[in-house]
């Protein structure tokens, strides 16, 4: 898009979208660090950095999940706080800055909430390898999970 500078409105449309995609996705210190690591010294590190650079200019209500357009703030990327909020058939993602050397010893990092324990911080994971796991939500006081949908 930014090579077609004479096109300038639907150049920055597109750049703007592409912007509220990505921050959907960059939600994590460990994702942006990723990020800024693959595109630093490319072909690419000007678009790629432009578009962090236009965050601040996506209002709080075009700041939704691209994904699912459900219509509500997007959980995506949140940290999962407690077992309250939570429900069966959520989807969730390990937080990389976690404490819990369990979860974070997994190659399979994401899964599906099969179930919820007398345990308070306890939820059932069933992880996309197919492996299943009693997870605790918060460790040491730190998240576990992050949400991986709304």
């Amino acid at each position: 898009a930014e090579e077609f500078d004479q096109f300038e409105d639907i150049s920055d449309t597109l750049l703007l979208h592409c912007a509220k995609f990505l921050k959907s996705v960059l939600k994590t210190q460990d994702q942006f660090v990723k990020y800024a690591a693959k595109h630093v010294n490319t072909e690419m590190t000007q678009t790629a950095f432009s578009l962090i650079s236009k965050f601040p200019k996506i209002s709080p209500a075009e700041d939704k999940c691209g994904t699912c357009q459900c219509g509500k703030d997007c959980r995506r990327g949140k940290f999962v706080l407690g077992t309250v909020q939570i429900v069966v058939g959520d989807r969730v993602l390990i937080n990389d800055q976690g404490k819990w050397q369990d979860a974070l010893k997994r190659t399979c990092r994401r899964g599906l909430v099969t179930g919820k324990t007398n345990d308070k911080n306890v939820i059932i994971v069933q992880f996309d390898d197919g492996s299943r796991a009693g997870c605790y939500v918060v460790h040491l006081e730190v998240p576990v999970f992050l949400y991986d949908s709304c």
